[in-house]
């Protein structure tokens, strides 16, 4: 019983290892004029870009297509495990449970939902919660939200909702990273940007004061905004706009907009915040923009663009760790991949699918990337206490002397990570290791070795990281005994 004991033990240290490898998906979503609607799904290798068509795929919605360039047509839930398509044919809401491990959908008893008769063209998941909130034009000059709260279990309307947005239109949307604030415009010629109160929690939403806001260029897209409140977004040239908020209504800085390119239609910020990426379907390229300052002294300055040899790039994405970003050729049905340095300043080519890879008709007209949320991390120094109980299960136990040094050894770890010293706890790991690997074969059996050596290098890559451990060395060595 003790070793069934000591292998759950390993199994809970090395499940709470700090980065551990997650799988990526990417989806996106094809619609025919008239025609059928379909999502197409692929692996992401986050390592090399490439992307694995996913088995199962294209996945039809059931929607019959409209001639809208749309861009914001999907959206994804990663705690909820939820993907998002609108569905603007039948004015409907698909909705989806993603198969963490395989990516492969599976439609919700409660989908589709009835949304009713607008040009629906964007959906956002609220990042605090279960909140989603999809808007669609009703004319050249008015428009409509709906917000809903949606978990595996069901799905209900927000008080507030529906509400009208006034003179914005919506075509692009975003929340504010503190899931407080929504915000929508960009379908018309309209100035305006619509902006709400919500609640994560509830779905509630109301519009602020003073809402739709004037942003000083018509076809306000590409809405992205960061963790101090500033929305940036690009009008209908291209330009970039920048506000702050306060309370979150939007104040645009000194010298906005910036130069740009032409038709920026949609964008992602870079996890930095130094670095906004906009597709631009006029010049058929990848722009990158560097954001220097903050609050009013905030500027972007346009830093290095791509082209994405295909046709009509309107869509953007980063996976989780910032280190890939796709942008999607609307009209040649393809993706272009780019890998980003860690702070998000040096771009480079990866490759581009053929033209008609996502179907041989139709356009793009969303995507969106899921990586599935691993429960919430286990600090080191509880993992190095899970590893000294698992020592101390050993039945038979270790020899005396041999065990007393041994938990001598993580024991000073945990206080030096109670003192704040990490690279002190490094260091008794490291010993703790060396004498595992002096100790194989003679008082500690091969098994045992490499059981607490494989336990004690997860703790030590939660602390250090991904960053090479000498201690893989150490594993090399016991491989090899």
């Amino acid at each position: 019983m003790k070793q069934i004991c000591t292998t759950f033990l390993l199994a809970a240290v090395l499940a709470i290892s700090a980065n551990a490898a997650f799988a990526q998906f990417v989806y996106v979503h094809n619609v025919v004029n008239g025609g059928s609607e379909a999502i197409f799904g692929y692996r992401l290798n986050a390592a090399t870009g490439e992307l694995a068509p996913l088995a199962g795929f294209p996945v039809g919605t059931g929607g019959t297509g409209t001639s809208f360039a749309l861009s914001e047509t999907l959206a994804v839930n990663e705690r909820e495990g939820l993907l998002f398509v609108v569905n603007d044919g039948p004015n409907t809401l698909s909705i989806y449970a993603i198969d963490p491990d395989t990516g492969a959908l599976t439609q919700m008893p409660f989908s589709p939902v009835a949304l009713g008769t607008a040009n629906w063209s964007t959906v956002a998941v609220n990042p605090a919660g279960a909140q989603v909130i999809v808007g669609g034009m009703l004319t050249a000059s008015s428009g409509i939200v709906r917000s809903f709260l949606v978990t595996e279990n069901g799905i209900a309307e927000g008080s507030g909702s529906p509400a009208a947005t006034g003179s914005a239109t919506p075509f692009s949307s975003a929340f504010s990273r503190d899931g407080q604030y929504f915000y929508t415009g960009g379908f018309t010629i309209s100035l305006s940007l619509a902006g709400y109160s919500v609640d994560a929690a509830t779905a509630s939403i109301s519009p602020l004061a003073g809402s739709p806001f004037n942003t000083g260029g018509s076809n306000p897209a590409g809405i992205s905004t960061d963790s101090a409140g500033r929305i940036f977004l690009v009008d209908n040239v291209g330009r970039i706009r920048v506000f702050t908020t306060l309370s979150g209504i939007p104040a645009a800085v000194p010298g906005s907009p910036f130069a740009g390119i032409g038709g920026g239609i949609d964008s992602v910020l870079h996890p930095s915040g130094q670095y906004l990426y906009v597709a631009g379907r006029a010049t058929e390229r990848l722009a990158q923009f560097t954001l220097a300052g903050d609050g009013t002294s905030t500027t972007a300055g346009l830093s290095a663009s791509f082209p994405t040899l295909g046709s009509i790039p309107n869509m953007v994405a980063l996976d989780r760790s910032g280190s890939i970003l796709l942008a999607a050729n609307s009209n040649s049905r393809n993706l272009a991949v780019f890998g980003v340095s860690a702070n998000g300043a040096a771009l480079g080519y990866l490759g581009t699918q053929p033209a008609n890879t996502l179907g041989s008709t139709g356009r793009l007209v969303g995507m969106t990337v899921y990586a599935p949320i691993a429960p919430a991390e286990v600090p080191p120094g509880e993992m190095i206490l899970q590893l000294i109980s698992a020592i101390e299960a050993f039945d038979p136990p270790l020899k005396r002397g041999i065990a007393r040094s041994l938990l001598a050894k993580l024991e000073n770890a945990v206080a030096d990570l109670d003192a704040g010293d990490t690279a002190g706890a490094v260091e008794k790991l490291t010993a703790f290791l060396n004498h595992v690997r002096a100790q194989t074969g003679k008082h500690i059996s091969a098994e045992r070795a490499a059981f607490i050596t494989e336990a004690a290098n997860a703790i030590l890559e939660a602390l250090n990281g991904k960053k090479k451990s000498p201690l893989n060395e150490v594993k090399k060595e016991l491989a090899k005994q």
